[in-house]
């Protein structure tokens, strides 16, 4: 009787077998739609799977999902903002294939948005979009795929909270039939965050700055200098000159980058924490909250920001061991990072707008998913990452050949002694 395989031993064979087997199944499906004039299987479930999302939109049952959800959750604890906060739980919990899959083909989707962005011409990236569509390609179907759901699902939420069920009875026919309807008034809208303080500080005074200021100086061009001459002694760079280091040190991303941490250097050491204290961050889920919209738009840009490091950081460890110039790897990784920033602070100012014209709820529902979110590079992702490492191959080991056996020498064949020709004759014995 087989063993049932482990989540790792799946992944790892979906893997293997994927590669093997993605080129022929393109061909066949390709030759199908030839010959029928219709679409890849691929992509038809795609377009139902997206119409689906898009029919239970538009004809509610997504808002009725959610609204039975919420109101679950209430008839469990009675409290309608952690009931609010235990929705965002819910939905981190749903999305969870979605991440799985999108970890798995992160490098082969973003190769993909790479071939489409590298057409300059808007006619040969529209041809571009559509020949993976026709040809079925699985990375551009589950990016739409992907796309549609999160659509659909947050527009749903954002339709919930936009209804004035605190103060106006819900429309019964909103809910499931096993839902508890709600006894209103609702009950503890006001949300209650905890955060820690500083109370009090100490100065160390601007002399400890300059001091502290020469050392990270110090420091961060021994470690230029020392990265430079790993790099050269690898054969990946010129040797190490002061020319070299004058041009590192005084280059536009280097000033930049002092000047940062020079200033945080003085905020830190002119605000050194004395003391701690709790306060509390309360407000009502059924309106609109300024504060909160400020701090959701702020963990919105931190949470881009942090997904986009942590690729940062495995994109240049894996140009490391390709070898390729610590110059080229540098610019690479500026580069990344600039287009991470912008598109984070963008993001960042859409979730202000947005949230502005929405209750807190959603907020808070939101910023629940963004907070679970931050440990997913350090929990779920790596998780996924190590099952789907390919196992090195175990090589049976190597049998010794045998030793050579000692053979001992052969015993001289003694000749059977001839009797005496006189005692014959005599015949006598001998």
């Amino acid at each position: 009787m087989s063993q049932p395989q482990s989540l790792s031993q799946i992944i790892h064979s979906d893997h293997e077998t994927g590669s093997n087997n993605r080129s022929d199944q393109l061909i066949s499906e390709s030759r199908l739609s030839g010959s029928t004039g219709l679409l890849p299987l691929s992509s038809l479930v795609a377009i139902f799977v997206a119409g689906m999302f898009i029919f239970w939109l538009l004809s509610g049952d997504l808002y009725t999902f959610y609204a039975s959800a919420v109101f679950l959750f209430y008839s469990w604890t009675h409290s309608m903002w952690v009931s609010v906060v235990m929705l965002g739980i819910f939905q981190t919990l749903l999305l969870i294939p979605l991440r799985i899959f999108r970890t798995l083909r992160a490098n082969n989707i973003k190769d993909m948005h790479e071939k489409i962005a590298i057409l300059e011409n808007p006619g040969l990236q529209q041809q571009a979009v559509k020949n993976s569509f026709n040809l079925g390609n699985k990375d551009f179907l589950f990016y739409l795929l992907d796309f549609v759901i999160q659509l659909t699902t947050f527009i749903s939420i954002g339709r919930l909270f936009l209804t004035d069920f605190y103060s106006q009875p819900l429309d019964p026919t909103r809910l499931y039939d096993w839902v508890q309807y709600p006894v209103y008034p609702i009950l503890d809208r006001f949300f209650k965050i905890p955060y820690p303080v500083i109370t009090r500080t100490i100065d160390l005074g601007f002399g400890k700055v300059i001091l502290a200021w020469v050392v990270i100086l110090f420091f961060q061009i021994a470690i230029w200098i020392g990265r430079n001459f790993v790099a050269y002694s690898n054969g990946n760079a010129p040797k190490p000159s002061l020319a070299t280091v004058k041009a590192k040190t005084l280059s536009k991303y280097s000033l930049g980058y002092f000047g940062f941490v020079f200033w945080l250097s003085w905020l830190i050491m002119t605000h050194i924490p004395a003391g701690l204290g709790i306060r509390i961050f309360s407000g009502d889920v059924a309106f609109q909250n300024n504060t909160f919209n400020t701090v959701t738009a702020i963990a919105t840009f931190l949470t881009l920001l942090w997904f986009d490091a942590n690729e940062i950081s495995e994109k240049k460890a894996e140009a490391r061991k390709a070898k390729i110039k610590p110059e080229l790897i540098g610019k690479m990784g500026r580069r990344m990072f600039k287009e991470s920033m912008i598109t984070a602070m963008t993001v960042g100012m859409g979730a202000y707008y947005i949230t502005n014209q929405i209750p807190c709820a959603f907020e808070l529902s939101i910023f629940t998913l963004e907070v679970i979110s931050l440990l997913s590079p350090i929990t779920l992702d790596k998780w996924i990452k190590n099952a789907a490492k390919p196992k090195p191959v175990e090589e049976p080991p190597v049998t010794p050949p045998p030793a050579p056996v000692a053979v001992a020498p052969a015993a001289p064949v003694l000749e059977p002694k001839r009797p005496n020709l006189w005692q014959e004759f005599l015949g006598t014995k001998p």
